[in-house]
Parts: C-alpha cells; structure tokens; sequence
C-alpha cells in the first residue's frame, strides 16, 4: 500500500534531505533556509529562537503541502539556480548533483508513495507511480498492458530514474530503432510508435515469455513441437545477424504468441552496420546470466554473433529439458558444440548450427550408442553430426573403448570420419578412453587392438599436438606397461616411418 505524500514522516525525510542533514543536498544554513521559503510567499525573518532548521523546514512543508505546492518547492530545490547559489557546487556539478538528489528521494523516501521525481532532457517532474502492475521488469525499463483503438499492446517504458541519462535513452531509442527493421518478420516482436516525452514504444502483445511458456507446457510437449520453437528462434537469428546482434537472447526475451516463438527485448542489441558513440563499460546490463557467454558476461564489448550463439545453444537445452538443469538429450552434442568455450570450435554462424540440427532432426537417434555406430557402419550410412552427438557425450571415453574392444573395424572407420570433421574434440576424448583403459582389467590380447588403433591414427594425424602424445602414451602403455611383444614389433617396424611426428618416434627411440 502506497503511503501518502503528506505523511509525517515523508515530510519528515524531504525536511531533513531539503537542510542538508541527509541526503545529497548541501547544507544549508538557518538564513539559506529562510530566503529558500520566501519564495514562496513567507516574509519570514532569521534570528533568534529560530527553531531547528530541519523543523522550520518541516512546518513549512505541512504548509505548502497543504497548498498543493510540494511539486514546486521540489523543482525550485532541484533547479540549477537555487543548486550553484551553494558556493560548494560548481556549474558543472549540477547535473551529477541533481540526478545524485532525484535517486536519493526516490530510493529513501518516496519509495512508498505513489510518486517518483524525473528529470527529463528539458525539465523536472513529479510523476504518479502506475497502479498497473508490469508484465515484466528489466534494470532499464518496464513492460505493461496497453489499450489503443480497441486492441491490446504492450508498451515498454523507459524508468523515469533514467530519462536524464543520455547513454540510456540513447539505448533506449536505438532499441526500437533496431527492433522496427524487422516488423515485416514472423520472428520478431513488431514494434510501434515510439514517444520521446515518456520514453516509451509500443510492442506487439505476447501470451508467455518462454520462460512462462516451458514451465505451463513442458509437460505435454512433444519432441516435434520442442524442435519447431528451437527452429523458430534459431530462424529469427538467422535473420537480424546479418546486421544485429541481440547480446541478451534468453527465456525472459523470446516471447510466445500463438505457439510461436517471437525475439524481443533488444536493449542490449548491437548493430553491426553503425557506430555509436556511447560507453559500453558503464552498462548495467550485461545479459541474462544463465544464458549469457561467459565472454560477455566479462566485458560486453566481446559480445559477437558467436556469444549469440552460445545463448541459442543454452535456449535449446532449456527447451528440451524444460529447466536450466542439463540432462542428455537428442540434440545435447549440438549444445555442446555452440557452448564451447573455444570459439574457434563452436558453430560460426547460426546457418551452419541450424543446418546441424536439421540434419539431427531428420534421423533417429538411438540412446543405445553403440547399436547406433555399428548400425550406420553396417548401413554404409555414417552421419557424421550423430557421431559427435555419441563422441562428445559424458561418457564417450567409455563408448570408444568399448566399440573398439567389440569392433575394431567399425571403431576404426567412425573414429576416422570423427578425426577429420572434428580434430578440436580428439584429444578430450582420447584422454578420456586412455583413462578408462586403464582402469579395465582386460585379457592380454585385447589390448593389442588399442596399439594397433593408435598407431593407425598417429599416422593418420601425421602432425604433432597434445592429441598425438596422448596416442603415443596409450602404445606404449600397451607395448611396454601391459608388456604386449607384438605391438613394441609394431613400434619397431615404424621408427622410420615418416608418417609418425618425429617428435614422437625420437621418444620411441629414448625407450
């Protein structure tokens, strides 16, 4: 419940903020005090028994309250006039001075009332608080219903606090500017009629935010309407990147109208075709954090089609799970990928990630991945999208050991498609299946299909890397620690072989 603005204690406060006893206002002095009032029609004269100057501020504020001029003394005190007549401040001080006042009042004492004091490009307000209660909230600014000619709108405004920051509304404006180019598009929030006076715009009026929209349906929803939303947003994507890049993509800004999902809230949204002059260090807003790259979340400067992207990856996660706990799912190898923290290895556009899920989309993934492998080997059919999908899983060291413990032709030739699609992921996965290995306890001839394995593929690579040591730790491992003859003969028989790093063949060479 709102307190009222003539409330003893708000008027209190405002007496006490106006001396200079607390708050940003400088003080001022018994005589000051007095001079201030007259102005408003007191011929009130400074001397003795002259009260405390907090509560000679007070009665006269219960006065000129009474008056209906509260709204005046509040503008007169905040007027640059009455601020550089304190010998302290400066005329350059002022503005600072001015919005450091209007966000004490607000935040200390006006909070519980129905009123905010703004100031704008060219004045000083009071405004009412709206008993309307927002659809949504964001540091910046407030959504809420709308009514006009008989259809309902959203309108977004900006929060008054900030109408006097020139960075702000500067985003502010840019954000419907940006939003505007795509009202022709069915994946984007149409927006309308921007008004300078209140910073605010009209938007297209949505049923859910994805958030809202996941946790009522999530229960009922098939793998088929999972995908057309990912689609949809990742189609929406695809079309403002070639001049926009949105930096804030998460489940409270896709908007759900009609089943459809719709990309809105471009406060932070960067476009790539202008330059603007306003300092991205002092942004409050930095994204939604779960969604957010970590790169970005550092200096929003960094932020690219790229941090874009790591956000799609973790909207399709949320889609598919229905909550920001990762669970394994058809597309978790297409997640993996987008989210890498190694940009050089995640998708590079949102085109080549939506072409990757299509391509899932189209097949039948079966949770049994080594029935999935040697099927497609069997079939003549490997998919080189589902073998990331089964390689990069959390346990796929496991699965690499076992298809080549199983088949070691299959192993061989889904390993080799994998090694050249996707050379950035071998060495997480080699490690992982050298540990595993090492754990087994194993008959002594099935450890030489690893030797052998790895030294096919050391003359695959053909390259020194971290991924070629770990290949060459594993042969030796089972030449000299499992102590199998047949494969140190193997190493033997390629100490010449020009194929093989000849980093790693000086080392056999040391043993």
């Amino acid at each position: 419940m709102n307190v009222r603005i003539s409330h003893p204690k708000i008027i209190e406060m405002l007496a006490k903020s106006l001396s200079g006893d607390e708050g940003p206002f400088p003080r001022r002095s018994g005589p000051s005090l007095v001079n201030f009032f007259n102005k408003f029609g007191y011929n009130d004269v400074y001397g003795s028994g002259f009260p405390t100057r907090w509560r000679y501020a007070e009665q006269k504020l219960n006065e000129l309250v009474l008056k209906g001029k509260l709204e005046e003394v509040m503008i007169m005190a905040l007027s640059v006039e009455e601020l550089v007549s304190f010998n302290e401040v400066s005329l350059g001080d002022v503005e600072r001075l001015q919005s450091d006042i209007i966000e004490f009042i607000n935040s200390n004492i006006f909070n519980l009332t129905d009123r905010y004091i703004v100031k704008t490009k060219k004045d000083i307000k009071f405004l009412n608080k709206t008993e309307v209660k927002p659809l949504g909230e964001g540091f910046f600014a407030e959504v809420y219903p709308w009514i006009k000619d008989g259809k309902k709108y959203a309108i977004k405004k900006l929060k008054p606090e900030f109408w006097s920051d020139s960075e702000v509304t500067h985003r502010f404006k840019r954000e419907f500017e940006l939003m505007g180019k795509y009202n022709t598009s069915k994946y984007t929030i149409s927006v309308y009629e921007f008004t300078e006076n209140d910073n605010s715009f009209l938007m297209e009026f949505a049923d859910y935010t994805l958030k809202e929209f996941i946790n009522e349906h999530h229960h009922i929803m098939n793998l088929q309407w999972q995908e057309h939303i990912c689609e949809g947003i990742m189609l929406g994507l695809m079309e403002i990147h070639p001049e926009t890049i949105h930096r804030d993509l998460s489940y409270n800004n896709v908007l759900m109208i009609k089943n459809e999902p719709k990309l809105a809230d471009f406060g932070l949204g960067k476009d790539s075709t202008k330059n603007y002059s306003y300092k991205t260090v002092t942004e409050k807003g930095v994204g939604t954090a779960h969604f957010t790259d970590p790169i970005q979340l550092n200096n929003i400067k960094d932020a690219s089609i790229q941090t874009d992207i790591y956000s799609l990856g973790k909207l399709i996660d949320y889609i598919f799970n229905g909550s920001v706990v990762s669970r394994e799912h058809k597309y978790s190898s297409i997640v993996a990928r987008a989210t890498n923290r190694d940009l050089s290895r995640r998708y590079q556009n949102v085109n080549e990630l939506h072409d990757a899920f299509v391509n899932l989309k189209n097949t039948e993934i079966n949770y049994d991945p080594m029935e999935e492998l040697m099927q497609m080997v069997e079939q003549n059919n490997i998919v080189s999208e589902k073998i990331y999908n089964i390689f990069t899983r959390k346990n796929a060291g496991i699965i690499l050991t076992d298809l080549i413990l199983t088949n070691y032709s299959a192993a061989l030739e889904v390993f080799e498609v994998f090694s050249m699609q996707y050379e950035h992921e071998l060495e997480k996965l080699l490690y992982e299946m050298f540990e595993d290995l090492k754990e087994r306890k194993l008959s002594f001839a099935n450890y030489d299909n690893f030797g052998r394995f790895s030294m096919r593929m050391l003359e695959e690579l053909g390259v020194y890397s971290e991924t070629t040591v770990i290949l060459s730790d594993l042969l030796e491992y089972v030449g000299f620690t499992v102590n199998r003859f047949s494969i140190q003969r193997l190493i033997n028989e390629n100490r010449n072989n020009k194929s093989i790093p000849s980093v790693i063949r000086n080392r056999w060479d040391s043993n």
